[in-house]
């Protein structure tokens, strides 16, 4: 399973009534892709650079799409806490299991952590202030 269709495809249909500004949305797409891709970077041993001042570091054997997925899940379920059981199912239905799937979670968990607390919380706020 690709990780980063799917979790888009979960990023747009947790943009339901309530949620429609484009500029939420946007943000959402941005934060969930920035933690899609540190978590996959150290894990990969990605040459390109992180873009977290102090970027998680996996365990050793840690899996790759369990990071995505879970980074992924963790993100969106803070931006959209009325989609959890939604989310959670989904993340769920990505069948993710094997070697690694601990340290992948906690890789995941941790850059998801890092990449809202980059986010000054602002954004929601910024927007109902706009009338959005």
């Amino acid at each position: 399973m690709d990780q980063i269709l799917y979790w888009n495809l979960q990023v747009l249909g947790s943009d339901k009534p309530g949620r429609t500004d484009a500029g939420y949305l946007a943000r959402a797409l941005a934060m969930t892709h920035l933690a899609m891709y540190e978590a996959y970077r150290s894990i990969a041993s990605s040459p390109y650079r992180s873009y977290l001042a102090d970027p998680p570091i996996p365990e050793p054997g840690s899996a790759a799409e369990t990071a995505m997925a879970v980074a992924a899940h963790t993100v969106l379920t803070a931006l959209y806490p009325q989609w959890t059981a939604r989310l959670d199912t989904a993340l769920q239905r990505t069948g993710l299991s094997g070697p690694g799937r601990t340290g992948g979670t906690a890789h995941g968990l941790a850059v998801a952590h890092a990449v809202l607390a980059v986010d000054d919380g602002t954004g929601p706020e910024l927007y109902a202030q706009q009338g959005a």
